[in-house]
This record gives structure tokens, C-alpha cells and sequence, in this order.
């Protein structure tokens, strides 16, 4: 149930980002979609949707992928 509210938050975080342009929202964001990824390592059925959706908020965020590494 955690990363289904991790979701929640963290989409909630990206719109709220995406419509005040406030940096700190948006590293809380990105912030709530890593912690999210974590709890779903390789082989959970979420893994997929975690990834992707920290994908789009690194994205939007103009931080690339370069975090991931």
C-alpha cells in the first residue's frame, strides 16, 4: 500500500510543481518518486510504474536522468 500513496504524493508534488514553478516542490517530488522506486526493487509487480513515473518527474523537473546513475 506504501507505494500506491508514494504515487499518489508524489503526482500530486509534480502537478503542484508544474503549476507554481517552485524548485523545492519539484525536488520533493523527485524526492517522493526515488523513495517510491526503492520500495519496488527489480521483480516487484510495481517496478515498471515506479520507474516511469520517475522518469516523467526527473524529466519535467529538467534534471535529465543523470540522477539515476
Amino acid at each position: 500500500m506504501r507505494p500506491a500513496y508514494l504515487a499518489r504524493q508524489g503526482k500530486a508534488l509534480l502537478m503542484k510543481a508544474q503549476r507554481t514553478g517552485d524548485r523545492s516542490v519539484m525536488r520533493e517530488a523527485m524526492r517522493v518518486q526515488k523513495a517510491r522506486k526503492n520500495l519496488a526493487p527489480k521483480g516487484h509487480p510495481e517496478h515498471g510504474a515506479c520507474m516511469f513515473d520517475l522518469g516523467v518527474t526527473l524529466l519535467h523537473s529538467g534534471a535529465g536522468l543523470l540522477h539515476l546513475l
